[in-house]
């Protein structure tokens, strides 16, 4: 295992250059991303912005880290599912200086342990594969809803259901000029309503929220529908 604390912890970063392989590859069949990522590169909306992730670290969703950062922002970043993590594309990402911590076939407590990396940044943005990370925030920090996060996005409906279900609870509360929605991120200006992003940036089923928010009470789903021990 490789690692440099608080930047990234990856399985090997030897393996880096077959990610780029494989992030190229992604790029030459991703046209539209590619032309955002020119863009967005020159007049770069998302600085000032930190931005974590947690969804599958696969070569596809490397062109859209890269394409966060080419447009400005810092990003950190840990893989939804354990067992969708390409290890040569965290290792590439690694390399070329993004804060990312994954790894295949990590366990619930490490699984839990890489969110917590990517929160140490404080980041203003959220994007989320099942809500895991979302969670994280309202049980663990629940101050830095209030005092870091501006909005996120859900890409699941699975995750929108458990967000759903955390604010019936109380768990998850919005501020009055806030909105609980789910849509896609195409043509509904909504999913970025309350900071101006650029929508075609953000993965389909958004989920837009504003929190200010307590301790949650839901129980934690854990990767794809483990329970932690």
């Amino acid at each position: 295992m490789d690692q440099k604390a608080g930047k990234f912890k990856v399985r090997d970063l030897k393996s880096a250059k077959e990610g780029d392989r494989l992030i190229e590859w992604a790029e030459s069949r991703m046209p539209v991303l590619m032309a955002l990522k020119d863009k967005y590169s020159k007049s770069k909306p998302f600085k000032g912005y930190r931005i974590a992730g947690c969804l599958h670290v696969t070569k596809e969703t490397a062109v859209l880290v890269k394409t966060f950062v080419a447009a400005g922002a810092d990003v950190s970043w840990s893989g939804c599912n354990p067992l969708s993590t390409n290890d040569a594309v965290a290792a590439s990402l690694a390399a070329q200086g993004v804060s990312i911590f994954a790894w295949h076939g990590m366990n619930v407590k490490e699984f839990y342990w890489c969110i917590e990396q990517t929160l140490k940044f404080h980041p203003n943005l959220t994007l989320d594969d099942g809500a895991d990370l979302i969670f994280t925030i309202h049980k663990s920090h629940p101050e830095f809803a209030q005092k870091f996060v501006i909005g996120g996005t859900e890409e699941t409906t699975t995750g929108v259901h458990r967000l759903r279900a955390m604010a019936a609870q109380g768990a998850l509360r919005l501020r009055p000029s806030g909105t609980l929605t789910t849509c896609t991120a195409r043509g509904n200006p909504r999913s970025t309503e309350f900071c101006g992003l650029p929508a075609c940036l953000l993965r389909e089923r958004t989920l837009s929220w504003r929190a200010t928010a307590t301790a949650a009470g839901a129980w934690p789903r854990g990767p794809r529908g483990s329970v932690p021990t």
